[in-house]
């Protein structure tokens, strides 16, 4: 169904939805990690989005302190 475009699908590392489902329920915005720089997840690389109906951004990149981290959002 994601390769035909019928559902969203994103692709997120394994390790990083596990923190972002306890940041979820402790009501935090996100989880923030350079897991994913430089890859598939990296949003100048596509951002984990798998079709084209994938259209949301869940992974920003951001810069703190003068290095390049992920946020990964914790709500749509």
């Amino acid at each position: 169904m994601a390769i035909g475009n019928a559902i969203e699908a994103y692709n997120l590392p394994q390790g990083v939805i596990t923190h972002l489902f306890r940041d979820i329920a402790a009501h935090r915005p996100g989880h923030l990690t350079k897991v994913g720089l430089g890859t598939f997840v990296d949003p100048r690389f596509g951002g984990g989005k798998i079709n084209a109906r994938t259209t949301e951004d869940l992974v920003e990149l951001v810069t703190i302190g003068g290095e390049e981290a992920l946020f990964y959002k914790a709500s749509r």
